[in-house]
């Protein structure tokens, strides 16, 4: 599957639990975003720790 920039195929590389919730880092295997999402309750919210990154060599003007 490859992702169309909406739908990626993500990939959780590292998970830090807390207290009540925990924060996954995921990593699209196709296009190579990132993005920091945070997870209670069985629910993500996506992006609350760090928006959805792509690579700079593919996306030189996205905003930091």
């Amino acid at each position: 599957m490859t992702c169309d920039g909406v739908h990626h195929n993500l990939l959780a590389i590292f998970i830090h639990y807390k207290a009540a919730s925990e924060a996954v880092v995921r990593w699209c295997v196709d296009c190579g975003a990132v993005v920091i999402d945070e997870d209670s309750d069985n629910r993500t919210s996506p992006g609350r720790y760090m928006s959805m990154r792509f690579p700079t060599m593919n996306y030189p003007n996205q905003k930091r």
